[in-house]
């Protein structure tokens, strides 16, 4: 045979491994997309959902008797399902798992957050709504605003200005503005992608911050190299469970520390350590440090940078306000972050509820589960979206203080006693645990919506119980 031939035969058997791979490729990738076609396929709207406007326990789509015994019935063997009852999955991409997904990814709260952004938004608002949308009173519905009113935080004393119309919020307006319109525009987007982004986004600016310290960054620590990830990070939870451990020198061993809304460290460091380097609030805590001189109520030294990520469009006035006056950066959580812990919290929740309440229907899945989770204010914790940003600019994670045990609910006082119910910990933290078996087994099957973005996560290791 002339080398000619050998050659066209090598160039053909080539490209027809490369089709077999892309196609393989191309498959993997698409088992993400069912979601919304197994929705649709039901009857319900992701669009719809999305945006429904009446109570949790109606926001779905009533399905006819017909649908419903569809959904009880088996898989066909052609693999074109019809539907079967939902069934408890861990491994493998179950039809089961892959329904979860569908209904992680309707945001049942994504309504009220526009709502509270187009009043922001609004270049000619009305008075009303703007003290309806400051004093935490704009809703969906009467049920809402109530609930809203019952929990609103008092205002008197504050040093913030107490009308969105006062001089200094009207001059500084057209920044809110940008703001919000620009987290809006990233959070309505599912881009998983967005994990490569933290190194740049996060760790870029705390890196720049740190090497303007006119001490220098070794007086305060800070030993990271730029524009790399940290060695090891260290993610200090609030959990009582930290007061059962002397956890501080391990803590304060690694190269980063990060530890959320604001919590203390004086007379506990044998349990917590000393070391800060990130601070991560939630904005609502923000809002609270508003009404503090110069904005500052963390506990970790002026210096120590603070990331935040926001929980209503209203707190980027406090954003804003004390964004002039803090010494360290004060960072917004990219709002594609938040879209992708939504979904991930939510698929964990709803896969908790499946397996304790045992098999049923998609649509009772939906409807019980938003009526034990308070569908609308469903949300994920700090500590969620704080371990998210840790796998991005971190290359080794541990985690201390993120169970339960039989302690407190947090390690130091505060106003807040017990778990709130818009939060499922229960299921991040089987999440926490699926990342950690990730670092011992890479078999162990994908986590749904973080494996879409292709990014390698680095180990994870949870320190004391779940």
């Amino acid at each position: 045979m002339s080398y000619s031939c050998c050659r066209l035969i090598s160039i053909i058997i080539f490209i027809s491994v490369s089709i077999c791979s892309i196609a393989s490729l191309s498959a993997l990738l698409s088992r993400r997309t069912a979601p919304l076609p197994a929705l649709r396929s039901l009857g319900l709207d992701p669009t719809q959902l999305d945006h429904e406007n009446n109570s949790s326990a109606s926001s779905f789509p009533s399905l006819d008797s017909s649908q419903a015994e569809d959904l009880s019935a088996p898989a066909s063997a052609s693999g074109h399902s019809n539907f079967s009852t939902l069934q408890p999955h861990w491994e493998g991409a179950g039809d089961g798992d892959l329904r979860l997904e569908a209904l992680a990814t309707v945001d049942l709260g994504e309504r009220l957050l526009s709502q509270q952004a187009s009043v922001m938004l609004d270049e000619v608002w009305e008075p009303s709504l703007a003290d309806q949308l400051w004093n935490g009173l704009l809703g969906i519905n009467e049920r809402e605003r109530l609930e809203a009113a019952s929990f609103k935080l008092a205002r008197q004393g504050r040093v913030v200005p107490m009308k969105l119309a006062s001089p200094w919020y009207v001059s500084r307006w057209p920044q809110i503005r940008k703001s919000v319109k620009k987290w809006m525009q990233r959070r309505r987007v599912y881009d998983p992608g967005v994990l490569f982004t933290l190194l740049q986004s996060v760790k870029g600016p705390i890196d720049e911050h740190y090497e303007k310290q006119l001490l220098g960054a070794a007086h305060y620590g800070y030993v990271a190299k730029a524009g790399e990830p940290y060695k090891s990070c260290a993610v200090v939870g609030n959990s009582g469970v930290l007061l059962d451990a002397q956890y501080g020198g391990i803590i304060d061993a690694h190269e980063a520390v990060f530890r959320l809304n604001n919590a203390r460290i004086a007379g506990l460091e044998q349990h917590v350590g000393t070391k800060t380097t990130l601070a991560f609030v939630n904005s609502n805590v923000l809002e609270a440090c508003a009404g503090e001189r110069r904005c500052f109520c963390q506990p970790y030294g002026g210096h120590v940078p603070t990331v935040v990520y926001i929980a209503q469009p209203v707190h980027f006035t406090e954003v804003t306000l004390c964004g002039e006056k803090e010494r360290a950066p004060l960072l917004v959580v990219d709002g594609r972050l938040d879209k992708l812990c939504g979904r991930v919290a939510k698929y964990h929740s709803l896969k908790r509820f499946v397996e304790e309440e045992g098999p049923m229907v998609l649509k009772e899945v939906a409807q019980r589960w938003s009526a034990a989770r308070d569908g609308p204010a469903f949300h994920y914790s700090s500590g969620l979206e704080a371990v998210m940003m840790a796998l991005g600019v971190c290359r080794r994670v541990s985690l201390f203080g993120f169970g339960k045990g039989g302690r407190q609910h947090h390690y130091h006082s505060s106003d807040q006693h017990h778990e709130l119910d818009l939060h499922d910990y229960a299921a991040e933290y089987q999440f926490y645990r699926h990342l950690q078996l990730l670092s011992f087994k890479r078999s162990a099957p994908l986590i749904p919506f973080l494996s879409d973005s292709l990014f390698v996560f680095p180990p994870l290791l949870v320190h004391g119980p779940l």
